[in-house]
């Protein structure tokens, strides 16, 4: 299977491919004297049926199962929600909690909400252990999105949308939160017609209710933000990217400075360029990570990792790691960021690290398999020492997706 720079199009429908895949591989160990990566066991996939061990640690097959972890919020390291789907055999979200390296389906579940297309969702994220949010894989004109607080799940409608992008001709779905305080959330996606994206969308929530905020693609088509990290009330962004009028496919950024939504330039690569996370562990240090068209290919993506140091964004070098894209970043701080991401099947599965200086491939964890595949979708976590990543394992051999969670441990 070959990854083309297609970060824009929505995928409803799974696809299949089929060889051989190695986990291992040489790879640098992460900076950090004693610490290492390993999978931690997940519950079975709601509502499916055992039938043997699989090649996961912990897990099951089960026969048919689709489902998938899209995002992580590690508040501390006792208190780590997990979302994602199941599409198979039902159709619901699933909320999953972490806590000392170990993994439980969290009680109570997610209210339940229709899947209408499957938009992947990265939340979840939490201003503390009592306030949060998830969103939705729902697609329409105001969205619900999952609110945590007072002790319960409760759906909340986002702002609808009106005047010249009103229901039932345009829909919206939103890609990713951002949660500071009960008053104070943001959310950002895009806005569709039919399969296209015809612009994008920024929500703030003030404490009663969710309301559209005025920011520079409101009304771009063929543009879509993908990615939200905030290191205060007065400092967020949003990256994603834009077809331009040469119908080349360009990163954006917007930064909120507490009034208003402004763009920021950021480089583009060798053509198709575009970013899918970011993670700022401070005002002058954000990470944004995404794919890029590797050099003399027909359209293939590499992986792409973009710096910010307070005035300008930057292209970072990067290790040869292949036919990839990075899906997701986290940054305790300036010498100590991670990087997440999708391989072309066949390949070594890595995952990144930065120590300051250089970037280097840390080897995934878990037993590499004939005909199994590791896709990592969201990355985070609460300090140097504990960090999550979650995503899925395709075992082709059993036709079955099984979601993955690795834990970053240190030892004291």
């Amino acid at each position: 299977m070959r990854i083309r720079n297609t970060l824009t199009a929505l995928a409803f429908t799974a696809v299949l491919v089929a060889g051989a895949v190695t986990a291992g591989g040489a790879a640098a160990q992460p900076a950090a004297s004693g610490c290492g990566w390993t999978l931690v066991d997940t519950p079975p996939v709601p509502g499916s049926n055992t039938l043997a061990s699989s090649p996961l640690p912990g897990a099951s097959i089960v026969t048919p199962a689709y489902g998938s972890l899209y995002g992580v919020d590690a508040h501390s390291s006792g208190n780590v929600r997990i979302a994602g789907d199941v599409l198979w055999p039902t159709q619901a979200g699933w909320l999953l909690q972490g806590s000392a390296g170990s993994v439980t389906a969290a009680s109570p579940q997610l209210p339940g909400v229709p899947l209408a297309g499957s938009l992947p969702t990265a939340g979840p994220s939490f201003d503390s252990k009592d306030d949060g949010w998830v969103l939705t894989a729902q697609l329409g004109a105001a969205p619900d999105v999952e609110r945590w607080h007072d002790g319960r799940w409760t759906l909340v409608q986002m702002a609808p949308l009106t005047g010249d992008h009103a229901w039932p001709q345009y829909y919206t779905g939103f890609d990713d939160v951002v949660s500071l305080s009960p008053s104070d959330a943001w959310a950002a996606g895009r806005i569709f017609r039919g399969l296209a994206s015809v612009g994008t969308i920024i929500q703030h929530w003030d404490g009663a209710s969710w309301q559209v905020v005025a920011q520079p693609l409101a009304d771009q088509a063929s543009t879509a933000l993908t990615g939200i990290s905030a290191v205060s009330p007065n400092d967020i962004w949003v990256v994603g990217d834009q077809r331009n009028d040469a119908g080349v496919l360009v990163p954006v950024t917007e930064h909120w400075d507490g009034r208003s939504w402004s763009l920021v330039p950021a480089p583009s690569g060798n053509a198709d360029t575009g970013l899918l996370a970011v993670s700022a562990s401070g005002p002058s240090d954000v990470w944004a990570v995404g794919d890029d068209v590797l050099p003399g290919s027909d359209g293939l993506a590499g992986s792409l990792v973009e710096h910010y140091d307070g005035t300008t964004w930057q292209t970072v070098k990067i290790p040869d790691i292949g036919n990839s894209k990075l899906t997701g970043v986290y940054a305790s701080g300036p010498d100590d960021v991670w990087a997440i991401g999708q391989f072309a099947f066949g390949l070594n599965q890595v995952f990144l690290h930065w120590d300051g200086h250089t970037w280097s491939p840390v080897a995934v964890p878990g037993p590499s398999k004939y005909y199994t595949w590791y896709q990592y979708n969201a990355i985070d976590g609460s300090g140097p020492g504990d960090v999550w990543a979650v995503g899925e394992v395709d075992d082709y051999g059993n036709q079955t997706t099984y979601p993955a969670v690795a834990q970053l441990r240190c030892r004291s």
